[in-house]
């Protein structure tokens, strides 16, 4: 049943906002986002490295809420918002 529900699902055309986006399995859904037809954002504490993706990139440290609430105006006003939030931040 769960595979036919997310059979339905689709990220085409949807916005995504990944957090610890910026290599590993964060990069990963990233890209894997952005092949299904999303528009993905990532965020980390630090820049991706060069040749790591396409994505615009915001940075944000999510353990300091003043660093959390400037990504969710920024994604806001420069990208209408987020319809799909993967929370992959590293701890």
């Amino acid at each position: 049943m769960l595979n036919s529900l997310m059979n339905d699902i689709s990220p085409e055309g949807k916005m995504a906002l990944v957090t610890g986006g910026s290599k590993g399995i964060g990069k990963a859904i990233a890209d894997r986002l952005a092949q299904a037809g999303a528009k993905v954002v990532i965020t980390a504490r630090n820049p991706p490295g060069e040749g790591s993706g396409d994505h615009p990139f915001i940075a944000a440290d999510l353990t300091r809420p003043e660093s959390t609430a400037v990504l969710v105006r920024e994604v806001e006003e420069k990208f209408g918002g987020a319809d799909i939030l993967i929370d992959n931040a590293g701890g």
